[in-house]
C-alpha cells in the first residue's frame, strides 16, 4: 500500500454504511505494509546526511548512542525472524562484523527489509501479531531517540523531516 493510498483507508464501507475504513476491507497485512512504509520513511530521514563523528554520541551515559541503537534495531529483526522460524531469541548476543557508519546503515535497512518480506509473506494473524510487536510498536520509540539524540548535537536539524 502507498501512501497515496491512505486516503482510501477513510472511504465509507460500501457493505456497512456506517463504518468508514480501516474498520472494511482492510487487512491487517495492508495496515503493516502502511505502518512499514511509513517507519522505513522515518528511519530513511533520521540517518540521512547523519555526521559520520557522531555516531558514538550520548546523551547520557547508560543511553545508546546511534551506533548502538541500530545494532539494537538490527538484533529486532533477528529476533523476530527467529521467533518466526520457532526459535527463542537470546536477548544480547547479536553483533556485526563491521560497525562503521556506512556499514550499519546499509546492513540495517537491509536486514529491515528482510523482516518486512517474511512479515508480509504470507496473511497470517499470528505472524502479523509478531511483526507489529517485534517492529511496528518497537521501533517508534527508538525513532523519537534517534531524533532526541541527533538534536542534541545538531541542533538546526529539522526533526519535522521524518513526516515526509
Amino acid at each position: 500500500m502507498r501512501r497515496d493510498e491512505a486516503v482510501s483507508l477513510s472511504a465509507p464501507c460500501p457493505s456497512a454504511p456506517g463504518l468508514r475504513r480501516p474498520y472494511c476491507g482492510v487487512t491487517s497485512r495492508d495496515l503493516l505494509s502502511f505502518q512499514f512504509e511509513h517507519l522505513t520513511t522515518q528511519f530513511e530521514a533520521v540517518y540521512r546526511d547523519l555526521p559520520s563523528d557522531t555516531w558514538d554520541v550520548k546523551t547520557v551515559p547508560h543511553g545508546m548512542s546511534f551506533r548502538e541503537t541500530t545494532v539494537h534495531l538490527m538484533e529486532c529483526c533477528e529476533a523476530f525472524l527467529a521467533v518466526v522460524r520457532g526459535e527463542k531469541w537470546p536477548w544480547g548476543t547479536y553483533s556485526v562484523e563491521d560497525d562503521s557508519a556506512s556499514a550499519l546503515i546499509g546492513a540495517f535497512f537491509a536486514k529491515r527489509r528482510e523482516a518486512i518480506g517474511v512479515a508480509l509473506a504470507r496473511d497470517d494473524e499470528t505472524l502479523a501479531k509478531e511483526a507489529s510487536l517485534y517492529l511496528i510498536c518497537h521501533d517508534p520509540y527508538h525513532v523519537g531517540q534517534l531524533c532526541q539524540l541527533r538534536l542534541s548535537f545538531q541542533p538546526d536539524w529539522n526533526s519535522n523531516s521524518i513526516y515526509g
